[in-house]
């Protein structure tokens, strides 16, 4: 005859512990390698071919750029800079000059001669 499973087996739960206790077994595991020699050093060479190959994208796009006559970003930095810089300073002299311009006005204006010739009459 077949064999009967029991009415309260859930293949849900049986699932979960077992996954429960392999994510154990194996944090375990890798926690114990990743404290060896082998892999820091590992670790290291990854890191190392990481930044080397990071290098070489940045050097061979600002050669590209160059190429091509572009920018870097170094330079569309420096030139943000400068136009900061620049903007500063008109806004300085934009200053100066609208608050001598009303002190001259106010203080100074030598007074015109009164309007006395007429428009001719029509003629």
């Amino acid at each position: 005859m077949a064999e009967q499973t029991p009415s309260n087996f859930d293949p849900f739960n049986a699932w979960r512990d077992w996954l429960s206790q392999f994510e154990r077994q194996l944090n375990a595991f890798l926690n114990q390698q990743m404290s060896t020699d082998t892999y820091q050093r590992f670790a290291g060479g990854i890191n190392r071919v990481v930044l080397d190959s990071q290098k070489a994208m940045g050097e061979m796009l600002a050669r590209s750029t160059n190429w091509m006559n572009l920018p870097t970003r170094d330079e569309l930095a420096a030139l943000s800079e400068r136009l900061a810089a620049l903007e500063q300073r008109v806004k300085a002299l934009e200053g100066t000059s609208a608050t001598s311009n009303t002190t001259r006005s106010e203080s100074s204006e030598t007074p015109r001669p009164p309007r006395t010739r007429r428009p001719a009459s029509g003629a």
